[in-house]
């Protein structure tokens, strides 16, 4: 794995209708700065993680906590990405305050979710005012927008905003950068339209499975942090214990999942496309997101029954696959790695 990711709260200032990780102020699940040392501690076992991503809920919630995990991950090699909602934000000076200790720790760079729902509890003010006090200390920053078809705040609404243009304007390093993420629903009374562009086609292998481990509040192991792992029992690897089975030893025997392996080869649309022609009864919805699709399939008995009757025809093709793409990244993983040290 290249990257890690500490879910480290639901509890979260926003109680978004759909949120992916079912997080709002009522939750509890924290985890201990113990429990992220040791998580950290287990990681760094694991020589190829070079990064960890912090979210939530809203990990600025933590407090001093977020500070001294960030700090004790930089002391490991470890850099730091946060995930937020800028609900923290207290201006514009007390903001960079806040934000320069942070980056002192270890932390290189902040994203910020908005949009429709997000707006309903943290205005665009308090997103714009962290991600320029984000840009003038030199810390990379994202803006994420939610996207449905008749989303009322777009890209395009971010692009004319006058803070925006005034932030964009004196980014002279091009820190900053935004982009449109669908917005989608796991609950049965809701309900999104989108535009038909907005459906996902391409067919290609899941590259967050084996690239990153999780960690979740409840203490599981995750084999990634998608927005739909709560929704996956088979994704959880284990409990973080000083006691059990190491995390190294966890993440290596899902190794030998063949699901896992047939997602990391050629992801959740190509295993639906099979299921369909071992059975034209199955019907296939459209998704906007792969990981709409990889759950669909863990939580639909037909459609795993139809997987466990025929895998075996197929399982010497996508383990030649699996293989063939470990082998891949691990070469140019390599031939990356001896670039960047003769450059240097």
């Amino acid at each position: 794995p290249e990257s890690a990711a500490i879910i480290t709260t639901y509890k979260c200032t926003a109680h978004c209708k759909d949120c992916c990780f079912d997080c709002s102020p009522q939750e509890s699940d924290t985890l201990t700065l113990e429990e992220i040392k040791l998580f950290i501690d287990e990681i760094s076992k694991m020589n190829s993680i070079k990064s960890i991503v912090w979210t939530g809920g809203e990990c600025s919630t933590l407090g001093k906590k977020l500070s001294e995990g960030i700090a004790y991950a930089k002391s490991k090699g470890k850099v730091s990405r946060i995930v937020s909602n800028a609900s923290w934000s207290k201006g514009i000076e007390k903001d960079k305050k806040y934000l320069s200790k942070l980056k002192e720790n270890g932390l290189i760079e902040i994203n910020v979710s908005t949009g429709d729902n997000h707006q309903q509890f943290v205005p665009i003010e308090k997103v714009l005012s962290v991600i320029e006090a984000a840009v003038s200390i030199g810390l990379r920053a994202l803006i994420s927008i939610e996207k449905t078809k008749f989303s009322k705040f777009t890209i395009e609404t971010l692009k004319a905003n006058s803070t925006y243009k005034r932030i964009k304007k004196n980014d002279k390093e091009g820190l900053l950068s935004i982009l449109s993420a669908s917005w989608v629903s796991f609950n049965n009374d809701s309900s999104y339209e989108y535009d038909e562009e907005s459906f996902i086609e391409k067919k290609d292998g899941c590259n967050s499975l084996y690239n990153t481990i999780a960690l979740s509040p409840e203490k599981d192991v995750l084999s990634c942090c998608g927005i739909t792992v709560r929704y996956i029992p088979e994704m959880t690897l284990g409990k973080l214990s000083q006691d059990s089975v190491t995390v190294s030893e966890m993440y290596n025997r899902q190794k030998f999942d063949f699901m896992k392996q047939w997602l990391f080869a050629e992801g959740p649309l190509d295993i639906l496309s099979q299921v369909f022609e071992w059975d034209n009864t199955i019907k296939i919805p459209k998704f906007v997101h792969p990981c709409q699709a990889c759950a669909y399939i863990f939580q639909s008995p037909e459609i795993i029954k139809v997987i466990e009757n025929n895998y075996t025809s197929i399982l010497e093709s996508v383990t030649k696959k699996f293989y063939q793409k470990i082998n891949f990244k691990s070469t140019f993983r390599e031939k990356l790695n001896a670039q960047v040290d003769l450059e240097s």
